[in-house]
């Protein structure tokens, strides 16, 4: 009938128009869903890369902190910019871990939203559907809320631009300072090569000669004016050659690097192998420094310990000449005591004369033997000994525990019952011009017991003991010429007594 076909007529168009404004907001609601849904790939794309890279520069070598170089300011300043920018390395990756939780969060209320919007096939629309409005009003609430979720999420891919962004500039500030700290150490290396290093190695290019002037112009004595100083001269002098050469060496490699370091166009690892080289020479040249300054050390030593040999020879042969003197004057003496008891006994004066004539004969050959040395000459010897003891690292100390020098020797007295003791020098001192800021160290400070230090211990021992007996010696020989000229002086008396009492 005419009613029903009204009813359906309406109702159609009503159907018609509500579907069309349900469908609308529907549509919108996908196509937000859809938005977040390729929003939320790309970031989380994005975010997978920026923890691969930054777990990669995680995985990379720290820079190691090398010596004294943080003493450099610009050093300072590249390491301390690595360490700020490696800490940021793990700020980033925890921002990460929020940012995938943060859009993970907003893509399930925006799909818990969507899944509220009511779908077609649960509407009825017709005329008796009075609450139209009511299920329109509720989506599009929903819709206001997905496209709100929508905001948040075009939110996160801002932050997730500007922490990738803040990744790369990261990951460029660390290579960056990282190429600069290599390059300031390489620097560093130079400037104490050139500086400190070359200069003390050329200061001392000359030292063999100049330290072999020293022992000449410290040591000059009549009896050892004879002594060949330059004996292993040529051999000191190749030794040291080959130090000089082997130092000239990484010297030059050094610098070439240096001049290859500073290319713009060199990557990290590049300047890093550089920078590496030229770290090894410097070892290697440091250890050349070090050689040298142990050599010339040895030389010291060696030099000292040679010429004390020297001495010691000397003052034994002395030792041999004075007790053979003292035997003499000895044999001397004890003819004349005889003579002077037998003279008292004689009766026949041409036997008288003869006996007193064979006296004074015997004197005169006591008193005309050239003295086999003098005082001086041997305390000089032990001050010389002293000296080259202390040249060579060795401090000579008495037994009431005294430094015993050159400059401060010993009176007759306590030098004769002297009992000597040693310690070693922590450095030798220095006969070298222009010896820069390095010191020559004695090495050896802790080789008290070797058998070198012993033997040159006992040979200073036994100098001592032959010098003290000279003394000796030579205080007898003195003594007995005195008396053998009182015994003639009483043989004489008694010839005149004798010859007065027979008249």
């Amino acid at each position: 009938n005419i009613e029903n076909e009204l009813y359906n007529l309406i109702n159609n168009n009503i159907r018609s128009l509500k579907g069309v404004k349900y469908e609308k907001v529907r549509k919108q609601a996908r196509n937000a869903i859809d938005d977040i849904n390729n929003i939320h790939s790309n970031i989380k794309t994005i975010l997978t890369k920026s923890k691969e890279r930054l777990d990669e520069i995680k995985k990379q070598p720290n820079i190691k902190r090398e010596g004294d170089v943080l003493n450099n300011d610009k050093t300072k300043i590249a390491y301390i910019t690595i360490q700020i920018n490696n800490g940021r390395i793990e700020s980033n990756l925890l921002n990460i871990l929020n940012m995938k939780h943060n859009i993970d969060t907003i893509l399930n209320k925006a799909m818990d939203y969507m899944n509220d919007v009511s779908k077609s096939d649960q509407i009825v629309i017709n005329i008796d559907s009075l609450n139209m409005n009511d299920i329109y009003n509720k989506d599009k609430d929903l819709l206001i809320n997905i496209l709100k979720e929508k905001q948040n999420m075009e939110a996160e891919y801002k932050k997730m631009n500007e922490m990738y962004n803040y990744v790369n500039e990261t990951e460029k500030e660390i290579i960056k300072h990282k190429k600069n700290y290599e390059i300031r150490i390489m620097e560093h290396i130079k400037k104490e090569t050139n500086e400190k290093k070359k200069k003390f190695m050329e200061s001392n290019n000359k030292s063999l000669t100049t330290l072999m002037d020293s022992f000449r112009s410290m040591f000059y004595n009549e009896y050892i004016n004879d002594y060949n100083i330059n004996e292993n001269f040529e051999k000191h002098q190749n030794i040291l050659n080959e130090i000089y050469n082997g130092f000239n060496e990484s010297y030059n490699i050094i610098n070439t690097k240096m001049t290859e370091i500073i290319n713009d166009n060199l990557d990290y690892n590049e300047i890093k192998e550089i920078k590496e080289v030229a770290q090894t020479e410097y070892d290697k040249l440091n250890k050349k420094v070090d050689e040298l300054k142990n050599y010339l050390n040895n030389i010291k030593e060696q030099e000292g310990h040679r010429l004390i040999d020297y001495i010691k020879e000397k003052i034994f042969n002395l030792y041999i000449k004075c007790s053979e003197q003292q035997n003499i004057i000895d044999d001397s003496y004890n003819y004349i005591t005889v003579k002077k008891q037998y003279i008292k006994t004689i009766e026949d004066v041409k036997f008288l004369l003869d006996s007193l004539n064979t006296i004074e004969e015997k004197n005169k050959s006591v008193a005309n033997l050239e003295i086999c040395t003098n005082k001086e000459d041997i305390k000089n010897l032990l001050k010389h000994v002293i000296k080259l003891a202390n040249f060579s690292g060795i401090i000579v100390m008495s037994d009431t525990n005294t430094e015993i020098t050159p400059e401060n020797p010993l009176e007759d007295n306590d030098l004769l019952n002297l009992q000597l003791y040693f310690e070693r020098k922590h450095e030798i001192t220095s006969t070298l011009e222009n010896d820069s800021d390095l010191e020559l160290d004695h090495l050896g400070s802790n080789s008290d017991e070797s058998i070198d230090n012993l033997k040159v211990y006992n040979d200073i021992i036994e100098l001592h003991t032959y010098s003290t007996q000279i003394l000796k010696y030579l205080d007898n020989i003195q003594k007995l010429k005195g008396d053998c000229n009182d015994l003639v002086k009483d043989c004489k008396e008694l010839r005149e007594l004798s010859t007065a009492l027979y008249d």
